[in-house]
């Protein structure tokens, strides 16, 4: 910014700026530009539900063990940070919660969304969105969803294993007192808890489709905190606990 000094008495400056440069307007991101339309994001989820009903088993596989791996990754840093505030939870149990769901589970789903991994309770929506629509059928609906899980299986129970030999918990009690509390429910409790949670996973998934920018798929998974806010059940992750 230019100035020009007027001196007008010994000691005494009369300083005068000249008007700052214009500063060109900045345009506001056009929303609609990076959110489809309901139909549009429905269309888009047949797609993506088409499309991994084709899929080769073998392939199916390999996500699915990616996928485990990932959402492993976020029941482990949801244990790191959110299970280990011990004092919060005593004294701020609902906020406690908050920061146990804002720490971790997001995080994961977020990892399989973004590299299009095969996630079991996902593909139990997308997937049957394409067999209502007509676009696949029962049989490879199957394929997906046992494929899938078992995958989902191998890499949490993988990620759990890595995460015990490496004695990043073994201080905490985190681990244990989650696993305890998640295996004394009742199979009615954990089933409807069960249903509860993939509600909200398969929302995250099916608002993900409704995203064409990489931030999309990043607040999607803001969905899955609340359902580790809330006392559900969720398979895949279980799975870190036990």
């Amino acid at each position: 910014m230019l100035s020009l000094a007027l001196i007008t008495a010994p000691g005494l400056a009369l300083v005068a700026r000249a008007p700052a440069p214009a500063l060109s307007a900045v345009r506001a991101p056009n929303l609609a530009m990076q959110l489809a339309t309901p139909p549009e994001g429905y269309d888009g989820a047949v797609a993506a539900g088409i499309k991994k009903a084709n899929m080769d088993a073998g392939k199916i596989f390999g996500l699915g063990l990616m996928s485990g791996a990932h959402i492993g990754f976020g029941a482990f840093l949801m244990l790191t940070v959110g299970g280990q505030c011990p004092g919060l939870a005593a004294t701020n149990p609902g906020l406690q919660k908050i920061v146990a769901g804002a720490f971790g589970l997001p995080f994961g789903l977020m990892m399989t969304l973004v590299t299009g991994a095969e996630l079991f309770t996902g593909n139990t929506a997308m997937v049957t969105t394409a067999v209502a629509e007509g676009k696949a059928d029962g049989g490879q609906l199957a394929k997906s969803w046992l494929v899938s899980y078992a995958g989902n299986f191998l890499g949490s129970v993988g990620l759990a294993a890595l995460v015990a030999a490496g004695g990043t918990l073994a201080a905490s009690g985190a681990p244990v007192a989650t696993a305890v509390a998640k295996t004394s429910l009742s199979f009615k409790q954990a089933f409807v808890r069960g249903i509860l949670c993939n509600w909200l996973v398969c929302m995250a998934v099916y608002m993900a489709s409704m995203a064409k920018d990489l931030p999309g798929p990043h607040a999607a998974p803001s969905e899955p905190q609340r359902r580790v806010s809330a006392p559900t059940v969720h398979a895949t992750s279980s799975r870190i606990f036990a």
